[in-house]
């Protein structure tokens, strides 16, 4: 795994450092740069055992990289994420209480500007719904049903977390603090976040000729390994939920 995570590491700060003054690539280095940090977070919190922050922290590695693929299909809509930047910047200003004497100027000097910026009030600054977001950024089609509805349910402490069925008819159910299921699902969120990092540098790499095709061939192969070492650990999971009933049932690492 550490292997992978280097790898992964060094394309994508390849990639963020490249010299250019190609104004939109400009701007997806920067958010590369975002979501090569929420991939340094989930990597630590899978080496320390902590699920449930890094399923969170997949949904933001989710959206980042999304931002980043959009950008980099659509460099016409650089505007529209700048100015998307600009409103929540004016957004904060107008509901802090520090320094008020600097505050309260500059919240008059921009309330043009604010009014201008009010179409990012419900909206993304690509303007497209989250599933749509997803279809754009090439992810397969059921990425958003299969993993980043269970990652939000962690980012929001949803009772999903806590709930699970008692028995296997899943008719019955119950609260559990399940620490093990918790501690087990940091890998699964290892290797989606890898594989998520690795579709991103690529779209990226096509969309702008970098010409680094042949950088990708390692840690894909690495991540297709990874692949078939979850799919036994599921079945084995899956295994000893066959021989057991109950809350405590729960997959081995």
């Amino acid at each position: 795994m550490e292997e992978l995570e280097g790898v992964i590491r060094e394309l994508s700060k390849k990639v963020a450092e490249q010299k250019t003054d190609n104004e939109p690539l400009r701007a997806v280095q920067a958010q590369i740069a975002v979501t090569n940090q929420v991939y340094i977070a989930i990597c630590r919190m899978v080496a320390d055992q902590n699920g449930i922050a890094a399923e969170a922290l997949l949904r933001t590695l989710f959206d980042s990289a999304i931002n980043c693929i959009v950008l980099a299909k659509h460099k016409e809509k650089l505007k529209d994420f700048i100015r998307n930047g600009q409103f929540t910047h004016l957004r904060l200003i107008r509901f802090t209480d520090v320094v008020p004497e600097k505050i309260k100027p500059l919240v008059a000097a921009t309330e043009d500007d604010w009014e201008a910026l009010s179409e990012f009030k419900s909206t993304d600054w690509h303007k497209l719904g989250t599933k749509d977001s997803f279809k754009e950024a090439e992810y397969e089609a059921d990425m958003y049903d299969k993993y980043f509805r269970r990652a939000s349910s962690y980012a929001h402490a949803e009772p999903y977390i806590t709930i699970c069925p008692k028995d296997k008819t899943w008719k019955s159910w119950g609260i559990e603090v399940s620490l093990v299921r918790w501690k087990n699902a940091a890998f699964g969120v290892y290797g989606l976040a890898c594989n998520a990092m690795l579709h991103m540098l690529a779209i990226v790499n096509r969309e702008f000729k970098l010409g680094i095709d042949a950088e990708f061939e390692k840690p894909l192969a690495l991540v297709k390994a990874l692949k078939a070492k979850y799919v036994e650990m599921f079945k084995q999971a899956v295994a000893n939920e066959d021989n057991a009933v109950g809350l405590a049932v729960q997959p081995k690492r």
